[in-house]
Protein backbone atom coordinates (compact mmCIF):
# COMPACT_ATOMS: atom_id res chain seq x y z
CA UNK A 1 0.00 0.00 0.00
CA UNK A 2 2.07 3.04 -0.99
CA UNK A 3 1.52 6.34 0.92
CA UNK A 4 -0.84 8.60 -0.76
CA UNK A 5 -0.95 11.73 1.52
CA UNK A 6 2.16 13.37 2.94
CA UNK A 7 2.10 16.10 5.72
CA UNK A 8 5.33 17.87 5.72
CA UNK A 9 4.60 20.76 7.98
CA UNK A 10 6.70 21.36 11.56
CA UNK A 11 5.62 20.35 14.60
CA UNK A 12 2.80 22.86 16.17
CA UNK A 13 1.20 23.32 12.65
CA UNK A 14 -1.86 21.36 13.38
CA UNK A 15 -0.63 17.56 12.43
CA UNK A 16 -2.43 15.86 14.80
CA UNK A 17 -5.56 17.61 13.54
CA UNK A 18 -4.21 16.51 9.87
CA UNK A 19 -4.11 12.79 10.64
CA UNK A 20 -7.33 13.07 12.25
CA UNK A 21 -8.37 14.64 9.32
CA UNK A 22 -6.96 12.14 6.72
CA UNK A 23 -8.21 9.44 8.82
CA UNK A 24 -12.29 10.63 8.63
CA UNK A 25 -11.59 10.77 4.86
CA UNK A 26 -10.52 7.86 4.39
CA UNK A 27 -6.76 8.12 4.06
CA UNK A 28 -6.07 5.77 7.13
CA UNK A 29 -4.12 4.61 8.94
CA UNK A 30 -1.45 8.58 9.08
CA UNK A 31 1.51 7.15 10.25
CA UNK A 32 2.23 10.01 13.36
CA UNK A 33 4.94 10.36 16.20
CA UNK A 34 1.97 7.98 17.95
CA UNK A 35 2.61 5.74 16.04
CA UNK A 36 6.11 5.49 16.67
CA UNK A 37 5.48 5.32 20.16
CA UNK A 38 3.49 2.19 19.97
CA UNK A 39 6.45 0.83 17.63
CA UNK A 40 9.74 2.06 18.49
CA UNK A 41 11.31 -0.74 16.63
CA UNK A 42 11.54 1.69 14.12
CA UNK A 43 13.77 3.92 15.80
CA UNK A 44 16.55 3.02 14.19
CA UNK A 45 15.36 3.47 11.10
CA UNK A 46 14.55 6.95 11.56
CA UNK A 47 18.24 7.62 13.54
CA UNK A 48 19.18 6.29 9.96
CA UNK A 49 17.11 8.57 7.81
CA UNK A 50 18.25 11.55 9.68
CA UNK A 51 22.04 10.57 9.36
CA UNK A 52 21.28 10.72 5.53
CA UNK A 53 21.35 6.90 5.01
CA UNK A 54 18.97 5.40 2.35
CA UNK A 55 15.75 4.19 4.42
CA UNK A 56 13.24 1.21 2.95
CA UNK A 57 10.43 3.66 3.57
CA UNK A 58 8.09 0.93 2.05
CA UNK A 59 9.21 -1.01 4.84
CA UNK A 60 8.60 1.88 7.40
CA UNK A 61 4.82 2.97 6.19
CA UNK A 62 3.79 -0.71 5.77
CA UNK A 63 -0.12 -1.03 6.10
CA UNK A 64 -0.17 2.83 6.24
CA UNK A 65 -2.17 5.39 4.04
CA UNK A 66 -0.53 8.67 4.57
CA UNK A 67 1.71 10.22 7.13
CA UNK A 68 2.35 13.03 9.05
CA UNK A 69 4.27 15.08 11.55
CA UNK A 70 7.52 13.67 13.27
CA UNK A 71 9.44 11.91 12.02
CA UNK A 72 8.55 11.90 8.50
CA UNK A 73 7.66 15.30 8.18
CA UNK A 74 11.43 16.63 7.06
CA UNK A 75 11.99 13.79 4.70
CA UNK A 76 9.52 15.30 1.82
CA UNK A 77 11.86 15.18 -0.85
CA UNK A 78 12.89 11.45 -0.24
CA UNK A 79 8.70 10.85 -0.04
CA UNK A 80 8.59 13.19 -3.03
CA UNK A 81 10.97 10.54 -5.02
CA UNK A 82 8.89 7.31 -3.42
CA UNK A 83 5.77 7.89 -4.00
CA UNK A 84 5.66 9.48 -7.19
CA UNK A 85 1.31 9.67 -7.20
CA UNK A 86 1.31 11.06 -3.62
CA UNK A 87 -0.61 14.43 -2.56
CA UNK A 88 1.51 16.68 0.25
CA UNK A 89 0.32 18.66 2.46
CA UNK A 90 1.81 21.99 4.13
CA UNK A 91 0.63 22.37 7.45
CA UNK A 92 1.16 26.15 8.32
CA UNK A 93 0.48 28.88 10.81
CA UNK A 94 1.71 32.33 11.47
CA UNK A 95 5.16 31.95 12.60
CA UNK A 96 5.04 33.73 15.75
CA UNK A 97 2.13 31.86 17.01
CA UNK A 98 3.69 28.94 15.72
CA UNK A 99 6.95 29.50 18.05
CA UNK A 100 4.81 30.51 20.85
CA UNK A 101 3.26 27.56 20.68
CA UNK A 102 6.45 25.43 20.67
CA UNK A 103 7.60 27.08 23.78
CA UNK A 104 4.46 26.40 25.35
CA UNK A 105 4.92 22.74 24.93
CA UNK A 106 7.66 20.93 23.28
CA UNK A 107 10.23 23.35 24.07
CA UNK A 108 9.74 23.02 27.57
CA UNK A 109 8.57 19.36 27.89
CA UNK A 110 12.24 18.16 29.89
CA UNK A 111 11.37 15.51 32.52
CA UNK A 112 11.34 16.44 35.65
CA UNK A 113 14.25 15.80 38.26
CA UNK A 114 11.82 13.47 39.64
CA UNK A 115 10.77 11.63 36.55
CA UNK A 116 14.52 11.39 35.46
CA UNK A 117 15.36 9.44 38.48
CA UNK A 118 12.24 7.34 38.44
CA UNK A 119 12.93 6.56 34.35
CA UNK A 120 16.62 5.92 35.15
CA UNK A 121 15.77 3.59 38.22
CA UNK A 122 13.48 1.52 35.89
CA UNK A 123 15.01 1.63 32.43
CA UNK A 124 17.31 -1.59 33.29
CA UNK A 125 13.86 -3.56 33.88
CA UNK A 126 11.33 -2.17 31.84
CA UNK A 127 11.62 -2.41 27.55
CA UNK A 128 8.68 -0.33 27.33
CA UNK A 129 10.68 2.61 29.41
CA UNK A 130 13.74 1.70 27.03
CA UNK A 131 11.63 2.15 23.93
CA UNK A 132 9.88 5.64 24.66
CA UNK A 133 13.38 6.74 26.13
CA UNK A 134 14.76 6.37 22.55
CA UNK A 135 11.48 7.83 20.81
CA UNK A 136 12.03 10.82 23.06
CA UNK A 137 15.82 11.08 22.25
CA UNK A 138 15.01 11.36 18.60
CA UNK A 139 12.66 14.46 18.95
CA UNK A 140 15.33 15.94 20.08
CA UNK A 141 17.81 15.02 17.63
CA UNK A 142 14.82 16.15 14.89
CA UNK A 143 14.83 19.72 17.02
CA UNK A 144 18.54 19.84 16.81
CA UNK A 145 18.43 19.56 12.99
CA UNK A 146 15.72 21.63 12.08
CA UNK A 147 16.25 24.35 14.38
CA UNK A 148 20.09 23.97 15.33
CA UNK A 149 19.24 23.37 18.45
CA UNK A 150 18.85 26.91 19.05
CA UNK A 151 15.47 26.85 20.38
CA UNK A 152 15.36 29.84 22.98
CA UNK A 153 16.53 32.32 19.88
CA UNK A 154 12.64 33.30 18.62
CA UNK A 155 14.45 34.93 15.13
CA UNK A 156 16.42 31.91 14.65
CA UNK A 157 13.68 29.19 14.96
CA UNK A 158 11.28 31.34 13.29
CA UNK A 159 13.33 31.88 10.37
CA UNK A 160 14.19 28.27 10.07
CA UNK A 161 10.22 27.50 10.11
CA UNK A 162 9.97 30.20 6.89
CA UNK A 163 13.25 28.29 5.53
CA UNK A 164 11.27 25.32 5.88
CA UNK A 165 8.28 25.92 3.75
CA UNK A 166 10.49 27.61 1.52
CA UNK A 167 12.33 24.10 0.64
CA UNK A 168 9.17 22.55 0.55
CA UNK A 169 7.57 24.59 -1.95
CA UNK A 170 10.50 24.56 -3.81
CA UNK A 171 10.91 20.56 -3.74
CA UNK A 172 6.87 19.92 -4.91
CA UNK A 173 5.28 20.77 -7.76
CA UNK A 174 2.16 23.44 -6.96
CA UNK A 175 -0.06 20.66 -8.35
CA UNK A 176 1.27 18.35 -6.05
CA UNK A 177 1.06 20.83 -2.66
CA UNK A 178 -1.53 22.46 -0.47
CA UNK A 179 -1.01 24.60 1.65
CA UNK A 180 -3.14 24.12 4.62
CA UNK A 181 -3.95 25.69 7.92
CA UNK A 182 -6.52 23.96 10.08
CA UNK A 183 -8.25 26.97 10.49
CA UNK A 184 -9.54 26.61 7.13
CA UNK A 185 -11.70 23.07 7.86
CA UNK A 186 -12.41 20.75 5.07
CA UNK A 187 -12.81 22.86 2.24
CA UNK A 188 -9.61 23.52 1.15
CA UNK A 189 -8.26 19.93 2.08
CA UNK A 190 -11.12 18.04 0.13
CA UNK A 191 -11.01 19.93 -2.48
CA UNK A 192 -7.01 18.79 -3.01
CA UNK A 193 -7.74 15.10 -2.33
CA UNK A 194 -11.15 15.11 -4.60
CA UNK A 195 -12.72 13.77 -1.81
CA UNK A 196 -16.46 15.32 -0.26
CA UNK A 197 -16.15 17.33 2.75
CA UNK A 198 -17.72 14.39 6.19
CA UNK A 199 -20.92 16.05 7.95
CA UNK A 200 -18.74 16.76 11.13
CA UNK A 201 -16.63 19.30 12.30
CA UNK A 202 -13.06 19.82 11.31
CA UNK A 203 -11.23 17.84 13.93
CA UNK A 204 -9.01 20.24 16.57
CA UNK A 205 -6.91 19.25 19.09
CA UNK A 206 -3.44 19.30 21.20
CA UNK A 207 -3.62 23.14 21.86
CA UNK A 208 -1.20 23.60 24.81
CA UNK A 209 -3.34 22.37 27.60
CA UNK A 210 -4.73 19.12 25.95
CA UNK A 211 -1.26 18.67 24.59
CA UNK A 212 0.40 18.55 28.27
CA UNK A 213 -2.66 16.52 29.31
CA UNK A 214 -1.11 14.30 27.01
CA UNK A 215 2.60 14.74 27.83
CA UNK A 216 1.62 13.82 31.61
CA UNK A 217 -0.38 10.74 30.92
CA UNK A 218 2.76 9.63 28.70
CA UNK A 219 5.46 10.25 31.33
CA UNK A 220 2.56 8.65 33.88
CA UNK A 221 2.42 5.45 31.96
CA UNK A 222 6.41 5.46 31.19
CA UNK A 223 7.18 5.56 35.35
CA UNK A 224 4.00 2.59 35.96
CA UNK A 225 6.58 0.64 33.12
CA UNK A 226 3.24 0.55 30.72
CA UNK A 227 3.31 1.61 26.67
CA UNK A 228 2.99 5.33 27.20
CA UNK A 229 0.47 6.96 25.83
CA UNK A 230 0.63 9.63 22.89
CA UNK A 231 2.54 12.60 24.12
CA UNK A 232 2.21 14.05 20.08
CA UNK A 233 4.54 16.84 18.87
CA UNK A 234 2.63 19.07 16.40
Amino acid sequence: MPVEVAGVGMARTGTLSLKLALETLGFGPCYHMVELLHQPQGVHVWKCAFAGEAVDFEAVFAGFRSTTDFPAYGHYEALFAQYPDARFVLTTRDPERWYDSCVQTVFNAKPSLLELLSIGMRMPFSKAVRDSVEVYKLVYVDFARALDGKLTDRAHCIQRFRDHEAAVRAAIPPERLLVFEVKDGWGPLCDFLGVEAPDQPFPRTNDAADWWRKRNQGATSMLDQQPPRAMPVG
